[in-house]
């Protein structure tokens, strides 16, 4: 979009794959080729598609385009969406375990209630997010860019957050029970931080302010 540093970009160029290979061109021909065995879809480009309520279990979208896309209620369990474009996406209530979205740029994606334990958000783009009610236990954020995002009552237990600057997002009634915080930058507002859970007390004065 001009004018939109966050939202501006070209979609990515596909994968390697078999030279006989195609990317799915609707969402028709995608959830078609799906349940007739495909799982790989690499650099496919899908923008504003709606797929609420799709089983896309396992599937392969490496390096894909589905910006302004929505999952909402979607089965997504072990999907691969290393590389792809996100923003605007939402993913309300989708399941998301065990996903991976290491590099994937997710600006102003909704992921409200979404079930994302165990899933790989290495290195991802996280500006403006919601993730209000989300479940990121066992998740692993390390070297994500997270601005401003949101984690109301979101659960980061056990997940890995070394090195994370969470400075800038709310983290109210979230859950940081058995969560990696070495070196990880919290909100230093405590209006951002309320009820914020599992979080050592004695650790209260290395809050950065």
């Amino acid at each position: 979009m001009p004018n939109d540093p966050i939202g501006s970009h070209q979609p990515p160029e596909p994968a390697e794959h078999a030279p006989s290979y195609r990317p799915p061109r609707t969402a028709q021909e995608l959830l078609e080729r799906y349940r007739n065995g495909a799982r790989s879809f690499p650099g496919t480009e899908l923008p504003e598609t709606d797929l609420r309520g799709a089983d896309l279990r396992d599937a392969d979208f490496r390096t894909s385009y589905f910006a302004g896309a929505k999952f909402d209620g979607a089965n997504l369990t072990g999907v691969d969406f290393h590389g792809s474009f996100l923003t605007k996406t939402s993913f309300d209530s989708a399941l998301l375990t065990r996903a991976n979205l290491r590099e994937t740029r997710l600006d102003r994606a909704d992921l409200n209630d979404a079930q994302m334990s165990s899933t790989d958000l290495r290195d991802a783009t996280l500006r403006l997010t919601s993730f209000r009610g989300a479940n990121l236990s066992d998740s692993d954020l390390r070297g994500a860019t997270v601005g401003i995002a949101d984690f109301t009552d979101a659960s980061l237990s056990h997940a890995d957050l070394r090195g994370v600057d969470l400075k800038s997002t709310l983290l109210i009634r979230s859950d940081l029970t058995g969560a990696d915080l070495e070196n990880t930058r919290l909100p230093d507002a405590p209006a951002n931080r309320e009820g914020m859970r599992g979080y050592p007390s004695d650790r209260e004065h290395a809050i950065e302010r």
